[in-house]
């Protein structure tokens, strides 16, 4: 009985082994195909952005140039709408043209907004919302254009 228990205990130390060994195996295996896992995800990572970041960065200066644009416009309708009156005055009695008869425009908040909604100017902030963190809050933009 005794050799039975000592055959028994050898077969089991022996069999612990063995499944020691095979989880060890197996460990390395999972160790290893994780990691070719991971480098083909970081090279599909790498690529996927490479493939898009020249045409984001093309959006970006194509919409710099359109705000920059329209900002100019928005000049050019100022400076024609005064242009309307001094022509006026210049034509018909330019000497009677007084200051507090030039008609007055409404400067556009680009920069400071007040608490409310900037919809017309871009802060460092908002710039850093966006690219940091993907959001644009609500007194950024138009009503219903939000990204939070």
């Amino acid at each position: 009985m005794q050799r039975k228990v000592a055959e028994l205990t050898s077969d089991l130390a022996a069999a612990k082994a063995r499944a020691s060994k095979a989880s060890v195996r197996s460990s390395d295996e999972r160790s290893a195909l994780a990691e070719v896992a991971m480098r083909t995800g970081r090279a599909e990572a790498l690529d996927y952005f490479q493939r898009h970041y020249d045409d984001k960065l093309r959006a970006i200066e194509d919409a710099k140039y359109v705000y920059l644009r329209a900002l100019l416009d928005l000049y050019t309708l100022k400076k024609d709408a005064s242009d309307i009156y001094k022509n006026t005055v210049e034509a018909t009695e330019p000497g009677r043209e007084k200051w507090e008869n030039r008609p007055s425009f409404p400067e556009t908040a680009l920069h400071w907004r007040g608490g409310g909604r900037q919809v017309w100017g871009i802060s460092d902030m908002e710039i850093t919302r966006a690219y940091n963190y993907g959001k644009i809050l609500r007194t950024s933009v138009a009503p219903g254009r939000e990204i939070e």
